[in-house]
């Protein structure tokens, strides 16, 4: 399922600082996300992203503002790590439904 790739690749962004830089400094849409993360070898489409991210900043978002909503909820201020709460909300959304069987600890 394409969401589930989308959370192997937020889990990735966590713990690769070279992907974490890379997708900080690319342009703050879907479709320039997506695509940064194509060619990092990851496939999955625009709405799955904005999916995920939903769950991830647990509240609703549009095309317009997801990677805004996710990157200021998600990663440090300079984009360049993840925000300290990010991984351990990271971890609670891939334990609960129906990602309970993708979790894989780091």
């Amino acid at each position: 399922m394409s969401t589930e790739r989308v959370l192997e690749f937020i889990h990735d962004v966590a713990g690769d600082p070279r992907l974490c830089s890379s997708i900080a400094n690319t342009d703050r849409t879907l479709d320039a996300w997506v695509g940064a993360a194509g060619a990092a070898g990851y496939k999955f489409e625009p709405d799955d992203l904005r999916v995920v991210a939903e769950e991830l900043v647990d509240q609703p978002i549009d095309d317009r503002n997801a990677i805004q909503m996710l990157t200021k909820n998600f990663f440090a201020e300079d984009g360049s790590t993840l925000a300290p709460n990010a991984i351990e909300r990271l971890k609670a959304v891939m334990q609960q439904g129906r990602y309970s069987g993708y979790y894989r600890p780091w």
